[in-house]
């Protein structure tokens, strides 16, 4: 077999494994980054604010966070616990699914170290509503928060699903959210094809030798 047919088969087996790893993410402004004018390193945003773009604000407002403390993701992050004693914040986002398809949901989860101490976030998705997510506060600062990623599949069972986090916490002090994302569950026969393209190129590359 000839060299370029073996490079051939190489490229197809790359293409095969990238179309199986990489989706496009379906949460727009996952890391909170847009549009940021406040003059201040955290703002507080009440319920109904549209200042970050493509999410819905509700219950007692929430606090969106700018150079105050670390953000897992650039350089913005929430804290969903606003004022001291208003009711938790809610932030949401909508997006566009396939009804039966898998996804995955992920997020970043630390707490507001002013206050130490257990930080609980509802996370709200297709099949799962207000699950309660825990983050410990307690040795953390503002220059290491000590973040933790979380991984959440789902099912959608509409057109259109709902992406909701918000908490009990009314301290003003709650936990914070950072790097949201939705993606597709790769097929397994996606899998499939990528194996039986990285071991043909292997039996070939044997035959050679």
């Amino acid at each position: 077999m000839t060299k370029r047919i073996l490079n051939t088969l190489i490229t197809v087996a790359l293409l095969l494994v990238a179309s199986a790893t990489a989706s496009a993410g379906l949460i727009v402004n996952g890391s909170f980054e847009d549009t940021w004018t406040a003059p201040t390193d955290f703002v507080p945003l009440p319920s109904g604010s549209g200042d970050i773009d493509n999410w819905t604000i509700g219950g007692g407002g929430l606090d969106w966070i700018d150079t105050y403390w670390q953000a897992s993701d650039l350089q913005r992050s929430l804290d969903l616990s606003g004022a001291i004693g208003a009711a938790g914040g809610i932030v949401s986002q909508d997006i566009a699914t396939v009804i039966g398809v898998d996804y995955v949901l992920t997020f970043d989860l630390a707490g507001n170290p002013d206050d130490p101490g257990v930080k609980t976030l509802h996370v709200s998705a297709p099949g799962m509503t207000n699950t309660p997510y825990v983050f410990d506060s307690t040795g953390n600062t503002t220059a290491s928060m000590g973040w933790v990623t979380y991984s959440v599949p789902f099912t959608a069972t509409s057109t259109t699903s709902t992406i909701s986090f918000t908490t009990p916490d009314t301290s003003g002090y709650g936990p914070a959210l950072d790097n949201v994302d939705v993606n597709v569950v790769p097929e397994p026969s996606t899998y499939l094809l990528v194996g039986l393209g990285l071991a043909g190129v292997a039996l070939i590359r044997r035959r050679r030798s």
